[in-house]
C-alpha cells in the first residue's frame, strides 16, 4: 500500500497522522509526507524537495523570499514523517516539500505518484477548520483520482475495538467502499456496521445489504452489523458514526468525478465534510 500524507505541522494533521492506527493499515507500506511552501518560484527552479534533499541552489539567487518558506516546508515534512514512523514503524516514510498552492500541490503530487490513499487531516470543528477543509480538502476530493482519507481524531481516544461504519446502497461505489474494508488489515474483533439509508424498497435494501454482507464474510475477526434506517443518508451516516462513537465512516466517492464536481450536495461529499470521525471516500475506476 502507498499512501500520501498532507502535512502542515498543526494539530490537526498530527492527528492525521494519529489517526492511521486505527485505520487498518498493513504492517509494512511505503508513504510520503508531504509539506507545502505556499510560494510562486519561478520556471527555472525546481519547486519539489524529496528526503535529504536541501533548497535547490538557483533558488537562492532568483527568488530569495521564497527560500525561508521552502526551508520550512522541508523541515515540516520531516517531522512529520518522524511522527508517522511512530505509527506505522515498518513503514518506508519519504519527506517531501513543494513550493505549490496547497490544494493543488496536493493534487499534483497524487496524480504524479498515484497511491492507494490521500490522507488530509482537519478538527472540522472550529470555524477556521472547518474554512480549511472546505478550502483544501474540498479541492483534493473532488479534483482528485485517489481514494482520500478526511482524518480526525477524538479529543478523547476510544478504548476498545474498531469501528467503521460502511454507507450501503447498492452502487459500485458503495461496494467499492466495501471491498476497500475488506482489503485492510483489522485487528479481531473490528465492528463493522453496514448502513443502508434512503427509500428504496426493502427488497431493494435487503439485497443491498446481503451483498455488502457477502463481501466481508471471509474476512475473520469482523464482527459485522447490518441495519436499515429510513431518511437522508447525508443526516444518518454521520448520526449513526456519532451514536456509536465509530472511528470512522467509509462511502463511494459517486459525484465526486472531475465531469459533476459541482454537485456539492452529494452523500460522499457532505459526509466528508461534515461528520464528526474519520471519512474515507473510495473512487470506482469508473468514477475517477
Amino acid at each position: 500500500m502507498n499512501i500520501l500524507i498532507a502535512y502542515d505541522g498543526s494539530r490537526a494533521a498530527d492527528a492525521a497522522m494519529v489517526d492511521l492506527a486505527r485505520a487498518g493499515m498493513p504492517p509494512k507500506g511505503a508513504a510520503r509526507v508531504l509539506s507545502i511552501a505556499d510560494v510562486l518560484l519561478p520556471p527555472s527552479v525546481p519547486g519539489r524537495v524529496v528526503g535529504s534533499e536541501s533548497v535547490p541552489p538557483e533558488l537562492m539567487t532568483e527568488a530569495p523570499h521564497a527560500v525561508v518558506a521552502l526551508r520550512d516546508a522541508i523541515a515540516t515534512a520531516r517531522e512529520g514523517a518522524k511522527l508517522l514512523k511512530k505509527t506505522l514503524p515498518g513503514w518506508d516514510v519519504t519527506p517531501v516539500a513543494q513550493a505549490d498552492s496547497p490544494a493543488w500541490g496536493i493534487v499534483k503530487e497524487a496524480d504524479s505518484w498515484q497511491p492507494d490513499i490521500v490522507v488530509v487531516g482537519s478538527e472540522g470543528k472550529s470555524a477556521v477548520g472547518r474554512f480549511l477543509l472546505g478550502s483544501i480538502a474540498y479541492k483534493v476530493l473532488t479534483e482528485g483520482r485517489c481514494n482520500v482519507r478526511i482524518a480526525r481524531a477524538r479529543k478523547t481516544p476510544r478504548q476498545g475495538p474498531i469501528r467503521i461504519v460502511v454507507g450501503v446502497d447498492g452502487s459500485p461505489g458503495a461496494l467499492a467502499a466495501v471491498d476497500l474494508v475488506a482489503k485492510r488489515h483489522w485487528p479481531a474483533g473490528t465492528e463493522v456496521l453496514l448502513l443502508h439509508c434512503g427509500s428504496s424498497s426493502d427488497s431493494e435494501s435487503a439485497a443491498a445489504l446481503e451483498a455488502a454482507k457477502a463481501r466481508l464474510a471471509s474476512y475473520r475477526g469482523l464482527a459485522l452489523q447490518a441495519e436499515m434506517r429510513d431518511g437522508d443518508p447525508k443526516r444518518e451516516l454521520i448520526d449513526a458514526a456519532r451514536d456509536w462513537q465509530a472511528d470512522a465512516i467509509y462511502v463511494g466517492a459517486r459525484g465526486l468525478g472531475r465531469v459533476d464536481r459541482f454537485l456539492l450536495g452529494s452523500v460522499s461529499l457532505h459526509v466528508a465534510l461534515n461528520a464528526d470521525c474519520s471519512v474515507g471516500v473510495v473512487h470506482t475506476p469508473q468514477a475517477k
